[in-house]
């Protein structure tokens, strides 16, 4: 179980009304498999007036073998004067990331969407389908 449970939870961000909540887990397995047992990874607290700017970002992964199922690296990338936090995006983005957008917009953010995957999830078109077929 040690080993195990670890390798199944992973860290997670929550959306509040004035702040991003990180909950990190360490990177050692025995470490992370007292966090997770306690209930207690490592919180922490980004005010939305403490951005400067928050980036989406939407990689493709190079498939290794055509039993490799990970999924492509889906981010937000949010910018404050201390530091750089990049928070991995849930495949089921469209159900959240096109209001958060808009919420973080009317709170003053920055949004910068290059590759106008907002736009793509508003319209109900797969991410991995349209960003596969321009490789």
């Amino acid at each position: 179980m040690i080993v195990v449970v670890p390798v199944g939870i992973n860290s997670y961000w929550v959306i509040q009304p004035a702040t991003i909540e990180l909950h990190t887990y360490a990177a050692s397995t025995l470490t992370k498999f007292r966090q997770i047992v306690f209930n207690c990874p490592r919180c922490q607290l980004i005010h939305y007036t403490d951005l400067q700017r928050v980036t989406i970002s939407y990689r493709c992964r190079k498939r290794l073998s055509p039993f490799d199922f990970n999924p492509d690296y889906f981010q937000l990338i949010l910018k404050t004067n201390a530091q750089t936090y990049q928070l991995e995006c849930a495949l089921k983005a469209s159900d959240y990331l096109p209001q958060f957008v808009s919420y973080l917009q009317r709170q003053g953010v920055t949004v910068d969407d290059p590759q106008q995957v907002v736009e793509l999830l508003v319209s109900g078109k797969s991410l991995y389908q349209h960003f596969h077929t321009e490789t």
